[in-house]
């Protein structure tokens, strides 16, 4: 047993990459004790993920680092693809509705250190040279045997363990959970170097040819990241920089030139993932629960997104105000974004790498007609910058509505629209991902003269509620009493919220609504606040 008895009550993350630290992050957010251990030396040098998608740079707002990651990346505002020199498409990311409408290229080094600056602000500190050689899962926690860089063995008791160990990961392997999928048959080469050419600094360039693909995404100060297929059976060996300038030579523009190369490397990529993230006491996040191509750049976004999901239901849960069966919700809601996602790079990975002439071709005649579609423009980039993910199937969404007319409301279990408010009281602008940064659901009560007197009854009774933050989302609507006043000045967000009449919508702490009411509905919301959280002592309503 531990000398410290509170140790107990620390949840043990392993694995300090990425997602580990975003879990650690959050955890402390959400004032969930937790220990994070890693059998490295120290966190990574090399670049590896790249790219930072518009809902992680979302995400990464609400925790608190998002300005320390613009401040180190390069903003990527477009992708063009190009087949023989000639521009098949390209896609502005400029249209985007978020916040943050472009893909931030940051070293996967930086993302480390700037999350792992952000959790010892918060007094997390990764244990390194530490590792977990097995566990057994007890009644109510978990046994960790951790050996330390002087052969020391520990045994720590959590309450909750969260494997962030990467795709080789042992919790993953100790669970017994069958990592299904299989590997690409095509070998990738990577190199990280600075390239003198035309094409814009601020845009992907993707350059499809007989021979296979070869990608280009600018790192900035000149540098770009060069990833390149290669033919099937050819041997893996880390390039050489005339290797990689005849590639160039051979698949992209004519006038590019290559040197100084900071990384080179081969490696061959998989697909697969477990069919469940929760075994008992123990998850899974990340690389240990799924992998992909890194086609999209979605793997790492996966990865902390869920680390993001999971966190806010360990705060509730830990601290007695919801039920245990509310962490059933994760692998619910995340199996099925994680398969979403595996099919959708899978998708890019072999339309980029096509082998038959005639299917080339083909490929090179459809691109460019679908993106002249607005719809398949928007709904491509949606997939891609994961603003698309949403939750419709999870337990725990739902609503209560009437639809009439032609605005039947957002539905639950959608990412919650982000919008520019001005608080009442201070004359300040606020951001509706602002809200959420407290770490409580964010109930949005939209008012009108019909819909009054309910509003003013559910904000008295679910101000009781201290896990929830109750708003007025004020156009000309009267305030309602028990509700922090926001204006809507130019009625934006009652726009992209179809308020178009008194709704509510209950945000959770990740951004997602978990409860859409339209009209409201007092006794409704009551059973969905009284799913969610601990109440059968006090309910709701």
């Amino acid at each position: 047993m531990p000398d410290d008895l509170s140790e107990n009550r620390k949840i043990l993350i392993v694995g300090a990459g990425p997602v580990g630290l975003a879990m650690a992050l959050e955890l402390t957010r959400h004032g969930v004790p937790c220990r994070i251990v890693d059998k490295s030396a120290g966190r990574s040098s090399k670049s590896k993920a790249l790219g930072v998608q518009a809902r992680t740079m979302e995400v990464f707002g609400i925790m608190g680092v998002q300005e320390a990651a613009i401040q180190a990346g390069h903003k990527i505002f477009g992708m063009s693809l190009y087949a023989h020199e000639k521009r098949l498409a390209r896609i502005g990311f400029e249209a985007l509705e978020s916040p943050c409408p472009f893909v931030l290229v940051l070293p996967q080094s930086e993302t480390e250190r700037i999350l792992g600056d952000r959790s010892r602000e918060m007094g997390i500190e990764v244990e390194r040279n530490v590792e977990v050689t097995g566990f057994s899962q007890e009644a109510h926690g978990v046994a960790a045997t951790l050996r330390h860089a002087d052969g020391r063995l520990e045994i720590f008791h959590a309450p909750w363990l969260i494997g962030c160990d990467g795709a080789h990961s042992v919790v993953r392997h100790t669970l017994g959970l069958p990592f299904e999928g299989a590997p690409y048959e095509e070998g990738f080469i990577l190199a990280d170097v600075k390239i003198d050419w035309s094409l814009p600094e601020d845009e992907l360039s993707l350059f499809l040819s007989e021979d296979g693909v070869l990608g280009f995404f600018p790192m900035g100060g000149g540098m770009h990241r060069i990833v390149a297929s290669l033919p099937v059976g050819t041997e893996q060996e880390a390039p050489t920089i005339g290797q990689i300038q005849a590639l160039v030579n051979q698949r992209g523009p004519r006038d590019a030139r290559v040197s100084d190369p900071a990384w080179l490397s081969a490696f061959r990529i998989q697909r697969r993932m477990v069919p469940r993230f929760r075994e008992g006491r123990v998850f899974l996040a990340g690389d240990a629960a799924h992998i992909h191509s890194p086609a999209g750049g979605q793997g790492m976004n996966t990865g902390i997104q869920d680390a993001f999901n999971l966190a806010w239901k360990l705060g509730l849960v830990t601290s007695g105000a919801a039920p245990e069966s509310l962490l059933d919700s994760y692998s619910a809601e995340r199996v099925p974004v994680a398969r979403k996602v595996l099919r959708i790079t899978d998708s890019i990975t072999h339309g980029a790498t096509l082998h038959n002439p005639v299917a080339q071709r083909i490929r090179n005649r459809v691109i460019p007609a679908l993106a002249r579609l607005g719809f398949a423009r928007r709904r491509f980039l949606k997939e891609l910058t994961e603003i698309g993910v949403s939750y419709p199937s999870s337990p725990i969404v739902g609503g209560h509505w009437a639809i009439s007319g032609l605005h039947p409301g957002l539905p639950a279990g959608s990412r919650a629209p982000d919008g520019l408010l001005v608080d009442r009281e201070s004359g300040k602008p606020v951001r509706i991902f602002d809200l959420l940064r407290d770490g409580r659901h964010a109930l949005l009560l939209f008012g009108a003269p019909d819909g009054f007197q309910v509003l003013r009854q559910i904000a008295a009774l679910v101000e009781r509620n201290p896990h929830v933050s109750v708003y007025s989302i004020q156009g000309e609507s009267p305030v309602i009493p028990g509700a922090n006043p926001l204006l809507d000045r130019d009625g934006s967000v009652h726009l992209r919220y179809h308020a178009h009449s008194a709704c509510l919508y209950l945000v959770r702490p990740d951004g997602y609504i978990g409860f859409r009411g339209s009209p409201p509905d007092r006794e409704a919301l009551g059973k969905w606040l009284n799913l969610i959280f601990q109440q059968r002592a006090h309910p709701v309503f």
